[in-house]
């Protein structure tokens, strides 16, 4: 009989399929558990310095935690999010060194000695900047998730070019993704904002 006509019990494919359910769940708690708080391995801890929204920071920390999440439990700037870990979102881009750069995808030690802007550092005292303000004025949002990852990659693009056309506004934020689909007031609020944001940090 051939391997693939061999008939398994349904008892021993329960007891398989249960036994590999209960694996998945393990590793996803470990997984997730280790994501969060770097947990879970031997600590690598080292002293980090870098600049983070204008301000000096010192941490001691493992370098090769992610920076998403010393920036969201470390530091408790929650504004930056968790979307894919994977880099495909876009939900947890910040400014490194004027750079849009993804959160999820590089270590806390990547980061020694740079300039880091969070959505956070955008506001002066209590003024939004003018992205923010745009985003708001335009209605360029819907659940709202991924609206910090944008306006930091739309500051990158209006950083290196002041006034972007639509084609080129679509090409600087092509790798965020809206998944309620507001990109067409996504553009619009970049426009505004760029007309404002002459002069503007």
């Amino acid at each position: 009989m051939l391997l693939s006509q061999r008939v398994i019990p349904i008892k021993t494919f329960k007891i398989k399929y249960i036994l590999c359910i209960f694996e998945i769940v393990i590793l996803c708690k470990f997984n997730h558990k280790f994501l969060k708080t770097g947990k879970g391995i031997p600590s690598m801890k080292k002293t980090i310095n870098f600049k983070l929204n204008g301000k000096p920071v010192t941490l001691d920390a493992d370098g090769g935690r992610k920076l998403l999440w010393v920036l969201r439990t470390d530091l408790g700037l929650t504004g930056t999010k968790y979307g894919c870990g994977e880099s495909y979102c876009g939900a947890c881009t910040v400014i490194v060194n004027n750079d849009a750069v993804r959160s999820c995808q590089i270590s806390v030690q990547d980061v020694q000695d740079k300039d880091v802007i969070t959505i956070e550092g955008l506001i002066k005292g209590d003024k939004l900047h003018p992205l923010q303000k745009a985003f708001a004025e335009h209605d360029a949002l819907q659940c709202g998730y991924c609206t910090p990852g944008m306006i930091m990659s739309a500051y990158s693009l209006l950083k290196k070019n002041s006034s972007p056309s639509v084609r080129e506004i679509k090409a600087g934020l092509e790798d965020n993704l809206c998944r309620c689909g507001a990109y067409k007031r996504i553009i619009s609020a970049v426009q505004t904002a760029s007309a404002e944001m002459k002069g503007v940090n």
